[in-house]
């Protein structure tokens, strides 16, 4: 007889205190233990609190349960704070799943919704059938394929974007080897040529010092926006304060000569005022929909400071014709209220890039230490006939589809891009290091299946 377990405390990369302290599950044969599901990392976490000031309050998880559902399975937990205390008196942390597969999180609920939880006494085990053991078997015990990623391409270089367009490949990133100064790009004839040791690399973006572009040359994205191949990338002045850009390749020309680029423009509001005057702007990414054309980007106030607010994803509508200047209002889409994405004082919702399957959007972005072994590889679902800049139109997966755990020898894998080769096969690339020890930021990429039902793989589990 199969059931599952829930508890909290795993163990391993990426699973230190507090992070641990999540809802984790296990599935279990005639009473035994058969393995961790999500290879041991957290599936379930605490809604952190937004307080006045627009600062987060991380909350914890502890004495997680089942509960009977009409269709299914409920998981009951207690929210605490850091150091363990309860800070809900009314009400509790509530999911619902039919399969173990997915999950809805029904946010805080009254306590008297769920009295079948006993928080003193709570129930750890449920049997489940073979159908749903054979799909949590499928979906997150699959053994890893024996490709292996492609890792490390290029050292030193982050938040990496491949892009094919017109018979050639194209590779741009963050530069950390010139200090994130100078935008450069390569070209080959091949996927793997544009990582080979005799392939030039072009400076299209040098430091200005006259138009104040002098630092964080940062997170360069690669597109073709009506027509027109276009980079995205956030630029700072002498003052630092990265903020979102875009340039555009003038008509007919080579993308890896400078001279035919046009000149930056800072992308704005819908008045012409800039998109802040008062945080920072980057990582901005282009999304094509059936309702229309939309920017995401990562927007921070009072970064370091003690009113830190953390990155949150902003989203607003564009015109193609004229996509560096907003035709909305941008809506905040996403904050890091969870505890995989507000890590080693790294409070992230960055990195945002769209994955497209059939009629839905995928938007992937990136959580916890962009340096480090907890980033992690998150996405919010929508589908493309959405008004996207509705909140309520996405789905958020409450735990990231790519981590430490879940690549071999790959740590902190994050800022990740979506590219297709030349036969339409889709890829990811990210960022990550060798080991939990490594500093250096290391392009790696590998391809992305689908399992049955078209739900996309972002690690390298066999469908």
């Amino acid at each position: 007889m199969a059931t599952i377990r829930v508890y909290t405390g795993g163990t391993g990369i990426g699973n230190h205190f507090p992070l641990s302290e999540s809802v984790h599950l296990s599935l279990l044969q005639d009473g035994q233990m058969e393995a961790p599901l999500n290879d041991g990392y957290g599936m379930l976490f605490a809604t952190s609190i937004i307080l006045p000031d627009q600062t987060i309050a991380e909350r914890l998880l502890k004495s997680p349960g089942f509960v009977p559902t009409s269709d299914g399975w409920g998981i009951v937990a207690l929210r605490v704070d850091l150091e363990g205390v309860e800070t809900d008196a009314d009400s509790f942390a509530y999911w619902t799943t039919k399969d173990f597969v997915t999950f809805q999180n029904h946010g805080m609920v009254a306590r008297s919704l769920v009295p079948e939880y006993d928080p003193q006494h709570p129930v750890t085990e449920a049997a489940i059938s073979q159908a749903v053991c054979d799909s949590i078997r499928q979906r997150w015990l699959a053994e890893q394929t024996s490709e292996a990623p492609l890792f490390p391409l290029a050292d030193g270089y982050a938040d990496p974007v491949l892009r094919y367009w017109q018979q050639a490949w194209y590779f741009i990133a963050t530069n950390d080897n010139t200090n994130a100064v100078g935008l450069y790009i390569r070209k080959a004839s091949s996927m793997m040529d544009l990582f080979a040791p005799q392939t030039p690399e072009h400076c299209i973006l040098a430091r200005n010092d006259a138009l104040d572009f002098v630092q964080t040359f940062w997170a360069p994205e690669l597109h073709v926006i009506n027509g027109r191949l276009t980079i995205l990338l956030a630029l700072g002045g002498k003052v630092w304060g990265p903020q979102c850009h875009m340039m555009f390749l003038k008509e007919g020309g080579d993308p890896t000569r400078a001279e035919d680029w046009e000149t930056p423009v800072r992308v704005c509001l819908a008045d012409g005022q800039p998109l802040t005057q008062k945080g920072i702007t980057l990582d901005m990414t282009y999304v094509h929909a059936a309702s229309g054309s939309y920017l995401v980007w990562s927007y921070r106030e009072h970064i370091g400071e003690a009113k830190d607010t953390g990155s949150m994803l902003m989203i607003a509508r564009v015109d193609e014709k004229t996509p560096w200047k907003l035709t909305s209002d941008p809506i905040v889409l996403s904050r890091p209220l969870f505890a995989w994405e507000n890590r080693d004082r790294t409070i992230n919702n960055e990195g945002p890039y769209p994955l497209y399957v059939s009629d839905d959007i995928y938007l992937t972005y990136s959580g916890g230490a962009a340096g480090g072994e907890s980033y992690t590889i998150g996405y919010l679902k929508a589908s493309s006939h959405a008004d996207l800049t509705d909140p309520a139109a996405w789905y958020k997966s409450p735990m990231p589809v790519l981590h430490s755990l879940r690549v071999p020898n790959v740590y902190g894998p994050g800022h990740n891009a979506i590219f297709t080769d030349e036969h339409g096969n889709p890829w990811i690339s990210y960022h990550a290091q060798r080991s939990p020890e490594d500093r250096i930021r290391r392009t790696g990429i590998h391809p992305i299946r689908f399992f049955p039902d078209g739900t996309p793989i972002f690690d390298l589990k066999q469908a």
